[in-house]
């Protein structure tokens, strides 16, 4: 719905168009809601103004108006923006997305983390070499600090 979407959110028009939200509301030239949306590149039909309605400013050509279902978030953009913490239907998801988006080397860590604990278990499945010299090498930075303090860690060298 279109209550998800602030004035001046980067958003994708029909999955392809990237652009920014200028209008959001009724017109007079059709009925319902419209979007109208500032193209990054002038591929709309206007200015933002239709039919001698002025609703928002932008480059000529640059300027579209879609209905609601046209238009979704372009992900990763709106890190200042606040209009995805007040959604009712779509929040957790979509901070869900806009967190990945704001912390990358933290998720590829965990996830870096996960498969080698995965591929350590299941020595058929690919790249399990590969990962398990990743993990030995995280064991010799860690082991030489637990030795001192475990003792149980000593039991591993007589095996």
């Amino acid at each position: 719905p279109l209550s998800s979407f602030e004035i001046g959110d980067r958003v994708l028009v029909k999955q392809s168009q990237p652009g920014t939200l200028m209008f959001k509301g009724q017109t007079h030239f059709g009925s319902g809601h419209w979007a109208g949306v500032a193209l990054d590149k002038a591929e709309g039909d206007n200015a933002g103004t239709y039919e001698g309605g002025k609703y928002f400013e932008c480059a000529q050509h640059c300027g579209v108006f879609v209905r609601p279902d046209e238009i979704s978030h372009l992900l990763g953009a709106n890190k200042n923006s606040s209009s995805y913490m007040g959604d009712e239907k779509d929040s957790d998801s979509f901070n869900d997305d806009s967190l990945k988006g704001d912390c990358k080397y933290s998720e590829d860590d965990e996830q870096r983390m996960g498969f080698a604990e995965e591929k350590a278990e299941d020595p058929s499945s690919a790249g399990g070499s590969e990962v398990k010299e990743n993990q030995s090498r995280l064991h010799g930075v860690l082991l030489p600090g637990k030795g001192q303090k475990f003792p149980h860690s000593n039991q591993c060298n007589y095996n």
